[in-house]
């Protein structure tokens, strides 16, 4: 038997009304790690993995971080991590718990990612961060995938979706 995995897509009945629009939202909160970062994320370990890659990195300041270290490590990649000091504290144990390599900077997410860049050349990290490798735009595909077919190919009005770094952009 196959089993299928989606996220809820919930009419917005109120804003609809309101706007005379079908507007939806697409709860991506419904991911193994809650957030919507594991379609790019999962997509890009897997065809990783079977590329032969053996370990990645990344700059985080949230949920980026949070989904790459459980699937990578899962998958058993050396994983490396590097985050702001003020990234929230909750972000920082989801991180630590799965056993990645995490350095704290002082500074911003550009400091982090010039400590991944640098890493990448020094060991060489295959670094993930947001349009570093065709395989996360690959994986924030299948969200318009599946509203597509959850929707019987119509296309809606709006569909309200997370973003992040404007990766999940797309339109009908």
């Amino acid at each position: 038997m196959i089993m299928k995995a989606e996220t809820a897509l919930i009419k917005l009945e109120k804003v609809s009304k309101e706007l005379g629009l079908k507007v939806y939202l697409k709860d991506e909160s419904r991911n193994p790690t809650g957030s919507f970062k594991d379609r790019a994320i999962s997509a890009t370990i897997s065809t990783l993995k079977e590329m032969g890659a053996r370990s990645v990195a990344i700059p985080t300041a949230g949920n980026a971080g949070s989904s790459l270290a459980p699937y990578a490590v899962r998958a058993g990649f050396e994983v490396h991590i590097a985050m702001p000091r003020d990234t929230p504290r909750a972000i920082y144990v989801e991180i630590y718990i799965r056993d990645a390599d995490l350095s704290v900077v002082d500074g911003l997410i550009s400091d982090a990612a010039k400590l991944v860049s640098e890493g990448s050349k020094l060991y060489g990290w295959i670094d993930i961060s947001t349009m570093k490798t065709p395989y996360r735009v690959e994986g924030t595909k299948t969200m318009a995938y599946e509203i597509a077919e959850q929707l019987r190919w119509i296309p809606p009005d709006a569909v309200i979706f997370p973003t992040g770094g404007g990766l999940n952009s797309f339109s009908w």
